[in-house]
């Protein structure tokens, strides 16, 4: 179990924050490209299509060191093989400090009309 001060730390880099905000969204999780997709847009504020660079960045961040952090703490279950992130069933354990950063930063959607 999280106590606070881990939740802190893992949830100190704002990639990480952005991938449990997006897997909020989605049912059932998202593959590693189309995560990066909607973060690369968020962090660039421009749509996904017009992101690749930089979503090759994203991309290698989130499978080396973001995916792995959030899944060795039981918020995010990532599977290396098939390159797909879910929500955790402990997700729920940081949804109040989650909700409390999203009242001061914009957190990424996969839903909005320009597709950032």
């Amino acid at each position: 179990m999280l106590d606070t001060d881990d939740i802190f730390d893992v949830l100190a880099a704002r990639r990480r924050r952005y991938v449990l905000y997006t897997l909020l969204e989605v049912e059932g999780g998202l593959g590693l490209r189309d995560l990066a997709g909607v973060i690369a847009a968020a962090e660039t504020g421009r749509p996904i299509a017009s992101v690749a660079g930089a979503c090759r960045e994203v991309v290698t961040d989130l499978a080396r060191t973001h995916l792995p952090a959030l899944d060795r703490e039981g918020l995010v279950e990532y599977d290396t093989k098939r390159e797909y992130a879910s929500l955790a069933d402990g997700h729920e354990r940081a949804m109040s400090y989650l909700d409390l950063a999203s009242r001061y930063e914009r957190p990424p959607t996969v839903a909005s009309p320009d597709g950032a």
